[in-house]
């Protein structure tokens, strides 16, 4: 009998699978993007607006949000490059669709283009290290984490995809073998356009940087050539991406939370301590010497650019104001603590760490277990995968966004659970039991543990958990863009960016940590009526939009006898249709602090 040839399954194939799912993903939501707007995070509409304003005629060196605490405005520190994408996709969507038509297909299918870079970057990366196993078990994992997936699900469009995609193909091309020249050039290329987004996978980037450093000192094979062309790489690229993204005027400015000087001195130190050594190698045999030397170009570059980097280790919410601080520390969920979060919102931390702490656990089992079968390249990429993810496991402890430090290395963790249980010969007694544990320990597993385990996320970068969708319905908005023009709406934080996005008013708050003001009067201004009235005063809101159904302003009893019709004589109820959101006209001239400059509460 002749027998067909039957096929096996291959790298390309299970990628396939997974870009299919994406696709999948992409089409359904496109149908479903407005409402999934309306309970987007505060980061992804104001991205649409900022595109929009600049689509509208606004420079592409100006990323001043006019609209947000006018008429000065609020600056953002943001990069067009993620505009330059989403615009490259939403502009001609609007030639076919109309506006609506091409903004609905660029906030589905931006995300969804990451995700299948996304997928080919994990895919092969970990399959050229793990094999097929390897590559399965990776994108399992990518596919089915919510902290991961969430990024690149339908209106996402933020910065943080973009940089785990680029701090994942980053490390992968740390570890792949061949090319090292041209994979460090890549690297560095790719390490300095991330930076040039945000400086959210910093310490990720600046650790791998140093492992790399570390690999090169001991001499392991084609090490020096990716350093050298790493640090190189990064510093040509990074000043490049800066000249693209700031007017030249500003290119000295000494800014913390972006590409700027500090960033690019503290590069300039990374590349001199890499390039040197290995230029040296040949005099440099030994690692110790090697050592040596990076250790002293880099102390030495330190001691010479501290006058410009010691000011940023107090972090991007140095000149906030102590205010503004304490409600980032104790309000704002990706900006608290692991242990604040275990006592007030337990199910959040679940949902994201337990995946994280099982997967890696697996992974190391099994690679410990089976360590004399791994080979030279195996072993790095499991020393590389553990240092990250521990990292971002112990910043964690400290803020709970730090988890990303651990995203890009997680999956390749995931694969050596994968790869780990291939090593079990057929018929062995632990295949069944580990396969159960391998099943009970991936996160849809985890989710079933509660209705509210299934985060898609409240987010990754999101500040307002469960309350999001307050208010921003459209009959809500309806009632805010009704308002004579130029209207300034005074509002808690949630509603802040759904204002601009939604109607042509301006707004005074939003969660950016350059706006002391805009922290404080999205939600510390409502904590009494003369934290308000200051702040009503000060921001010149000519309306107070207050919401009945925001779990923020239900825990101010004075904010409830407003709703109940207890109106102050420096607000007159304006009409409204019936639902959740309540709109006061503010009359300045009865505010106790009129005609007087208030300070800051």
């Amino acid at each position: 009998m002749l027998k067909l040839p039957t096929a096996r399954p291959t790298i390309g194939m299970i990628c396939l699978i997974a870009i299919a799912i994406v696709l999948l993903n992409a089409v359904t939501g496109y149908f479903t993007v407005g409402e999934t707007m309306r309970e987007a995070d505060n980061d992804d509409l104001m991205r649409l607006v900022a595109v929009r304003d600049w689509l509208g005629g606004q420079g592409w060196f100006d990323y001043q949000q006019y609209r947000l605490l006018p008429p000065e405005g609020v600056a953002m520190h943001w990069s067009r490059y993620i505009d330059l994408g989403i615009a490259a996709l939403l502009v001609p969507g609007s030639w076919l669709l109309g506006q609506a038509g091409g903004e609905a297909l660029a906030l589905v299918f931006w995300p969804g283009l990451l995700a299948v870079i996304m997928v080919l970057v994990t895919g092969y990366g970990a399959g050229r290290i793990l094999g097929l196993a390897g590559a399965a078990g990776a994108l399992i994992f990518a596919m089915t984490w919510g902290k991961l997936i969430g990024e690149f699900s339908p209106g996402r469009i933020d910065h943080h995809n973009v940089q785990l995609l680029l701090s994942s193909a980053v490390l992968y091309l740390t570890l792949m073998p061949e090319r090292r020249g041209f994979n460090g050039m890549l690297a560095g290329t790719l390490s300095a356009l991330s930076m040039a987004v945000g400086l959210e996978m910093l310490p990720f980037l600046l650790l791998l940087h140093g492992l790399a450093a570390l690999r090169f000192a001991f001499g392991l094979q084609g090490s020096g050539r990716f350093l050298f062309s790493f640090g190189l790489s990064q510093v040509i690229a990074a000043p490049l991406f800066l000249a693209g993204q700031v007017p030249v005027q500003t290119w000295g400015m000494r800014y913390c939370d972006v590409l700027a000087l500090p960033l690019l001195s503290l590069i300039a130190i990374g590349a001199l301590a890499s390039v040197l050594p290995v230029l040296a190698g040949s005099f440099l045999r030994s690692a110790p010497a090697r050592l040596a030397l990076m250790l002293a170009l880099g102390i030495v570059g330190l001691w010479l650019a501290s006058p410009m980097l010691l000011p940023c280790l107090a972090g991007p919410y140095a000149d906030v104001t102590p205010e503004a601080r304490h409600i980032i520390d104790t309000v704002i969920s990706e900006a608290r603590s692991i242990p604040d979060l275990l006592i007030n919102r337990p199910l959040v931390v679940l949902s994201i760490m337990l995946p994280a702490l099982a997967v890696a656990g697996l992974g190391a089992g099994y690679a410990v277990a089976f360590r004399q079968r791994l080979t030279g390249l195996q072993c790095e990429a499991l020393i590389f995968a553990l240092i990250l993810s521990c990292t971002g496991f112990v910043f964690a402890l400290g803020q709970i966004r730090a988890i990303n430090i651990a995203v890009p290395a997680l999956p390749l963790l995931a694969g050596f659970t994968g790869w780990g249980f291939l090593q079990h010969r057929a018929g062995s007694v632990w295949r069944a039991p580990m396969a159960l544990v391998i099943l009970l320990t991936l996160p849809p597993f985890v989710d079933l543990m509660g209705p509210k385990l299934r985060l898609w996320i409240s987010g990754p970068s999101g500040s307002w958990s469960g309350q999001s969708a307050a208010c921003r319905d459209v009959d809500s908005m309806a009632q805010i863009a009704a308002l004579p023009p130029g209207t300034i709406v005074f509002s808690n934080m949630n509603l802040g960016a759904a204002i601009l996005a939604y109607t042509s008013q301006s707004a005074t708050s939003a969660p950016y940590h350059r706006s002391s003001d805009a922290f404080w009067n999205g939600y510390g201004a409502l904590g009494s009526a003369e934290a308000l009235q200051k702040a009503l005063e000060k921001s010149g809101a000519t309306v107070l939009a207050l919401c009945t159904k925001s779990p923020m302003e239900a825990r101010q009893d004075w904010l409830q006898q407003l709703h109940g019709g207890v109106v102050p004589d420096w607000l007159t109820a304006l009409p409204a249709a019936a639902g959740d959101l309540s709109l006061y006209q503010v009359n300045h001239a009865a505010l106790p602090g009129a005609g007087r400059q208030e300070d800051r509460p």
